[in-house]
């Protein structure tokens, strides 16, 4: 999965934008990072990072945050 496949399925599955990041950090919102060699999401929540996960693609991590996002899809 792409960012730009990501973005459409965000899209078409109604999940606001606001709920998560890509490649920048916000605050009350699913985060998606690179760190190192690593994909990383996690849970951003006033300076804190809850749930972390990482991946060794970028296809993996934007599945798992789709599927935190909506996992009845």
């Amino acid at each position: 999965m792409t960012k730009d496949e990501f973005l459409e399925a965000a899209r078409t599955r109604n999940i606001d934008p606001r709920s998560f990041g890509l490649d920048h950090r916000r605050d009350e919102c699913h985060v998606l990072e690179t760190r190192d060699t690593k994909w990383t999401v996690f849970y951003s929540e006033r300076g804190l990072e809850s749930g972390i996960r990482h991946f060794p693609t970028e296809s993996d991590a934007l599945e798992y945050l789709l599927s935190v996002l909506r996992p009845d899809f």
